[in-house]
């Protein structure tokens, strides 16, 4: 976990121990470019279905799963330090803020 003090979240717990075993010299940008390219295959995935085409292997389930995995590694890798609470705290707010903005079904911040 992220503190001695810090909340168990098993999700953030995997990824913050699988993200900090590597080793391979990668940068936030390496990350941030792994997190477009799960995108594009998560925008495929959607597009398939949309054209009622059969998905492919990993589907909107796992490509939309690569996604967030590759999101929060980049969190965890800018701030190996950074508790679960903090995570959590910052997924509340932006949850609450998704739920003002798109309540109406229309985006207000555009």
């Amino acid at each position: 976990m992220g503190t001695h003090d810090d909340i168990a979240c098993p999700l953030i717990d995997m990824v913050r121990e699988s993200s900090l075993r590597i080793r391979n010299g990668r940068t936030l940008m390496d990350i941030v470019e792994a997190t477009e390219s799960e995108t594009k295959e998560l925008r495929a995935e959607v597009e398939q279905i949309v054209e009622g085409l059969p998905p492919g292997t990993d589907g909107v389930f796992g490509e939309g799963v690569d996604v967030t995995l590759c999101a929060l590694d980049a969190v965890i890798q800018e701030n190996p330090n950074r508790s679960n609470r903090e995570i959590l705290a910052k997924v509340r707010e932006k949850l609450e803020k998704w739920e003002r903005d798109y309540s109406d079904r229309i985006r207000k911040d555009r």
